[in-house]
């Protein structure tokens, strides 16, 4: 089964204290939201995701690179 995961908002309601920081990108927990949602996925034995980007798809990129999530 493939998931979709939206992670291109902006999160202007939270600029003041992320100004460069995409909103999937922001900790909770020492760790992004976005690997939390992955992690949680993973435990149900999902693992094709279909990541859909906009605002700064640069980091988000890079950050699913560098933890070898591969199928992008």
């Amino acid at each position: 089964m493939q998931v979709v995961i939206i992670c291109g908002g902006k999160g202007s309601r939270l600029k003041k204290n992320y100004k460069s920081t995409p909103k999937s990108l922001i900790k909770f927990e020492q760790k992004p939201n976005l690997k939390h949602q992955i992690d949680q996925l993973k435990k149900s034995y999902i693992n094709d995701f279909l990541f859909l980007t906009n605002y700064q798809n640069k980091k988000i990129t890079n950050f699913l690179k560098k933890n070898k999530y591969k199928k992008l």
